[in-house]
């Protein structure tokens, strides 16, 4: 009863409770107009890097993808990868993108037991390269032909167009405008430029005459030497007509040699039948032992040669049977090595592992040539002195290539140096047991590989 009383006397005493006070005065809640966007921004004034920095921006290009559409990317396959022999491999690639391709590459190193030849078609005539190295390879003595394309461009009558020469033998002495050519020693190390053959021949007199031309006489007044790739008897048969097969006979306007007016000419010459005592070679010179000279119709000697004096060289000063001669030869840019194997074609392709595609610097004019897709043989090194041989197809299974398109493919294939041959359809490739690839028309030489036999 006294709590209650206590508590009630306690409430009692306290004020009365006022009325209730909002959380916010009425002026906090009224609306303020928004502060405009400049107000409320920091200005900086930039620093002068800064406005160089974005200068440079600005004035940067889009990257590459968004500048121009994308392309596709062609696609290697390797269809076929063979291993001819130790030093010899064979590879197939089908190349796939807007142009399909169809690539045949050959990789050979030079070894003792295995070297590359340069093989021409019997004289004044061409062969498929089947039948070229079928009939080759059942001839050759002391070889087995493993592989082989097509090699250098050849006029209306088989004839080499510029220089040319196999087993260390000339075949043509004269080059064509400034064609270069693919020169390779008797180790095999192989090299490219624009070569110029000079030829001459030393009797035991001292006497030296320059050899005016090879398998083939302009006039009475000069030496020509025949070698046996001119054939069995010299002057050599009138050739049978042989119409133009491709357009890559008519290669900026090659001329046919004019050989039919020739042969009499060269039956009112002095001959020499010469018999070689050491192994031929270019950039060398070669001792030759004079077997007879006689004039008129003459056979080609067994490992030998014959040389046709002109008018310039009177009888009593020429060498009498039994005597020795010396045929020299040097080539410029002179090369230290002695040169068994020379091939000419154009334009170069690479060089340095660049793309320099010197057709200009050649001759080698025709848009044609050189633009159009086509079917292309080609030779290249690359830096451990291996040899590549690639012939690109042109059929339903590839579009061929240009000239451009050829250096770019030998480039990524691994060549440094690089030479274009004879093309189009005489492009065509023969392997050992593997049958050939390409097209069956006839040409007049082939760069075969072949193993030695001993």
């Amino acid at each position: 009863m006294s709590c209650t009383l206590l508590l009630w006397t306690f409430l009692s005493l306290l004020p009365p409770p006022s009325a209730p006070q909002p959380l916010l005065h009425a002026s906090a809640l009224a609306l303020h107009p928004p502060i405009a966007k400049t107000q409320r921004r920091t200005v900086r004034t930039p620093s002068k890097s800064a406005r160089k920095l974005a200068l440079r921006r600005s004035s940067r290009r889009p990257p590459l993808h968004r500048r121009c559409p994308q392309r596709a990317i062609p696609r290697w396959t390797l269809l076929q990868d063979t291993l001819l022999d130790s030093s010899l491999r064979y590879r197939m690639y089908q190349v796939a993108g807007a142009h399909p391709l169809r690539l045949h590459l050959l990789s050979f190193t030079p070894t003792p037991t295995t070297e590359l030849r340069l093989i021409p078609a019997l004289p004044n005539r061409a062969e498929p390269l089947p039948e070229l190295i079928a009939r080759c390879d059942s001839a050759l003595p002391d070889a087995t032909i493993l592989a082989a394309v097509n090699g250098y461009f050849w006029s209306a009558r088989a004839s080499p167009v510029g220089l040319a020469a196999s087993e260390g033998e000339a075949l043509q002495l004269h080059r064509y405008k400034r064609w270069s050519s693919i020169a390779v020693d008797r180790y095999g190390r192989a090299t490219i430029d624009t070569f110029l053959l000079e030829l001459s021949v030393r009797f035991p007199s001292g006497a030296q005459l320059p050899i005016a031309g090879v398998n083939r006489r302009k006039d009475t007044a000069g030496v020509v030497l025949y070698t046996r790739f001119a054939g069995d008897t010299i002057p050599p048969p009138p050739p049978a007509p042989a119409p133009l097969g491709a357009e890559e006979e008519l290669l900026d306007s090659v001329p046919a040699p004019a050989v039919a007016a020739a042969e009499p000419l060269e039956l009112r010459t002095r001959k020499l039948r010469l018999r070689y005592l050491s192994s031929p070679a270019l950039n060398a010179r070669t001792p030759c032992l004079v077997l007879d000279t006689a004039s008129g119709a003459v056979s080609m000697p067994l490992r030998g040669c014959v040389l046709s004096v002109g008018s310039v060289v009177a009888a009593d000063s020429l060498p009498r049977p039994g005597d020795t001669v010396w045929l020299e030869s040097q080539l410029l840019p002179r090369l230290r090595q002695q040169i068994v194997l020379l091939c000419s074609g154009t334009p170069r392709l690479l060089r340095a592992g660049a793309v320099r595609i010197e057709a200009a610097q050649e001759g080698t004019v025709s848009a044609r040539f050189l633009h159009r897709r086509r079917a292309r043989t080609a030779i290249g090194i690359d830096r451990y002195q291996r040899l590549l041989l690639l012939v690109v197809e042109q059929n339903g299974h590839s579009a061929g290539v240009t000239i451009e398109e050829l250096a770019r493919l030998l480039r990524r294939l691994g060549a440094v140096e690089a030479l274009n041959l004879d093309g189009g359809s005489s492009s065509a490739l023969c392997i050992r047991g593997l049958g050939c690839f390409g097209s069956a028309h006839p040409v007049a030489s082939a760069l075969a590989i072949v193993r030695k036999r001993f």
